[in-house]
């Protein structure tokens, strides 16, 4: 299951936990405060040398803002083992607060969530505090972590404000090398060798990269949002085409043949029980992506790291076994196998010199057995890129209509000439992506005649 390893000590509210405590345990907020990025302010106390004087109406809206203030967030980097005691004030003096956000999100161990609502948020002209007590983990380079704080009233005026401190990377050199040392002879079981044919499989799913799949009981998603954490594998995984992101050259090793093999991967997937349809569940991380051998499928999974008589470096404290996908054939089908590329066409495609200002390119998508997510549109002039345009399934549906799979859709794009003199050569590229992860691109070029 995944390691929450940033060590959250105490997260509580202190203040009107009843009514009788409201009078000791609450903070008034005056009316005469301006907020500002600092926190609350006495109005006064604004420099007169402030480059710009805010409006009345500009300043009763920052007044209505729900107040967010840490009380100290440190400048100083800190050092691994170091607790830090983060205090965050919230509140309001125009409407009740509805609800509370905080998120911790650091390289080391991820994003952890937490939001108040009811009786665990601050009434009108109160403060609430909330306290947290952070542990600096250990990581394999300098990190940061973040914290922010979000509040919402009920006339839902908003703010928030983020806390970003700085943990140096510890001196383990030393101790790095003899933890390494002793895990490479002691726990690696030996090496994993893939046939050409087992290779080219692997390789070919590689390049799609599945963005779903059902491993028993779990959900698994592709994991390329968000934190990714790494494991040390228990056996050596060949280096079967170059990509330093993927094999991460300070883990490799070779073979008496100088072959080349990994004994670390990053978390390729994030999963979930299928059933579980809370609003945080819980994933597990599978390690690297799914590689082909002996006509079954297969993917490294946390194990338990075992006791050893050498020190771990808790960046190390992820160990991974291979552990097989069942039923995983079906996904390569589906994403490889059977998988129909998308294809761009034209239907006006000049082709010699034409004389107009603006040329309406028809073009069109056909697409194949996945719906598209991707459109890009770039413009070369005289043989040097000019501009371009980008469209993303998930972010931009609403301004641009999508094809569907095994659809056939066409399009006009206006193509100017640019007020230049003498011949100009126009050439417009479209790229377009499925959900199976197939990519086409094709370009037409227009001549323009000279002006």
């Amino acid at each position: 299951m995944k390691k929450i390893s940033i060590a959250v000590l105490l997260l509580l509210t202190v203040a009107c936990s009843s009514s009788e405590e409201t009078n000791s345990e609450e903070e008034s907020i005056e009316n005469n405060v301006a907020i500002t990025s600092e926190g609350t302010t006495p109005v006064s106390s604004i420099p007169e040398t402030t480059a710009m004087t805010l409006s009345k109406e500009a300043t009763e809206i920052i007044k209505s803002l729900p107040v967010v203030k840490f009380e100290d967030c440190t400048e100083e980097e800190l050092k691994v083992g170091d607790e830090y005691p983060l205090v965050i004030n919230i509140g309001s003096s125009s409407a009740d607060i509805k609800e509370v956000f905080i998120q911790i999100d650091d390289e080391a161990s991820g994003i952890t969530e937490y939001s108040f609502s009811g009786e665990d948020v601050a009434k009108k002209d109160r403060v609430r505090t909330y306290s947290l007590n952070l542990e600096m983990l250990d990581y394999e380079s300098e990190y940061t972590i973040f914290i922010t704080a979000y509040a919402i009233d009920v006339e839902d005026n908003q703010d928030g404000k983020v806390c970003s401190i700085i943990v140096q990377k510890s001196d383990t050199s030393e101790l790095e090398t003899e933890f390494l040392d002793y895990f490479l002879e002691n726990e690696i079981k030996g090496y994993i060798n893939l046939t050409e044919a087992e290779t080219q499989k692997t390789y070919a799913l590689q390049t799609k990269f599945p963005s779903l799949f059902f491993w028993n009981e779990y959900t698994c998603y592709k994991n390329d949002e968000g934190m990714t954490q790494t494991a040390l594998l228990d056996e050596f995984f060949p280096v079967y085409y170059e990509n330093k992101y993927y094999f991460n050259q300070d883990f490799t090793t070779e073979d008496s043949d100088g072959k080349e093999y990994v004994f670390q991967l990053y978390d390729g997937y994030k999963c979930k029980l299928t059933y579980d349809n809370s609003e945080n569940p819980e994933y597990i991380s599978l390690y690297g992506r799914p590689f082909y051998q002996n006509d079954k499928w297969w993917i490294f999974e946390e194990k338990e790291s075992e006791p050893i008589p050498v020190a771990t470096p808790g960046y190390y404290a992820n160990w991974a076994t291979r552990v097989e996908l069942n039923d995983f054939e079906k996904v390569y089908k589906e994403w490889v196998s059977d998988a129909i590329p998308p294809d761009i066409v034209f239907s006006n495609c000049p082709e010699t010199p034409i004389d107009v200002k603006v040329y309406n390119l028809k073009w069109g998508i056909l697409s194949g057995n996945a719906d598209i997510d991707y459109l890009r549109i770039a413009f070369w002039k005289n043989g040097e890129y000019d501009t371009r345009v980008y469209f993303e399934k998930e972010n931009h549906s609403d301004i641009f209509s999508f094809p569907v799979a095994n659809t056939e859709t066409y399009y006009e794009q206006p193509v100017t000439r640019p007020n230049e003199e003498g011949e100009i050569i126009m050439e417009v590229f479209f790229a377009i992506d499925d959900e199976y992860g197939n990519a086409t691109e094709k370009s037409c070029v227009i001549t323009f005649k000279e002006s």
